[in-house]
């Protein structure tokens, strides 16, 4: 099946960095997600942290952010599992709006862009 992903960045200095994925992993666990202890992006340059929400019969979200760092830029990718249409799914666009609101509000509107892309 294919996947749909959706990227948030920020562009920030390094210092921000931390306390930046603070606010990120805030916003996930507010809506439920846990960072999960493994993942296969280990390793992954730049990979910081994966996130899961377990529905009510334990099974995981088709929604599953993951976090970077990019230089001096921090970026969620949103993975939809099974998103064959060219629309972000409700729980990725609450996200999003979730995380210009928060991030904007503590860094600034001008250094904070959310973008969807297919």
């Amino acid at each position: 099946m294919p996947n749909s992903e959706r990227a948030v960045g920020l562009s920030m200095t390094f210092d921000d960095v931390r306390e930046a994925i603070d606010v990120i992993n805030n916003v996930l666990v507010v809506d439920g997600f846990v960072r999960l202890e493994k993942s296969e992006m280990q390793g992954v340059p730049g990979f910081v942290a994966e996130y899961a929400r377990y529905e009510s019969g334990g099974f995981k979200s088709y929604v599953l952010p993951d976090i970077y760092v990019r230089k001096t830029r921090i970026e969620i990718h949103i993975t939809e599992l099974g998103n064959r249409s060219n629309q972000a799914g409700t729980i990725t666009r609450h996200l999003c709006d979730e995380f210009q609101r928060v991030l904007g509000n503590r860094y600034g509107r001008g250094r904070v862009r959310v973008q969807l892309r297919r």
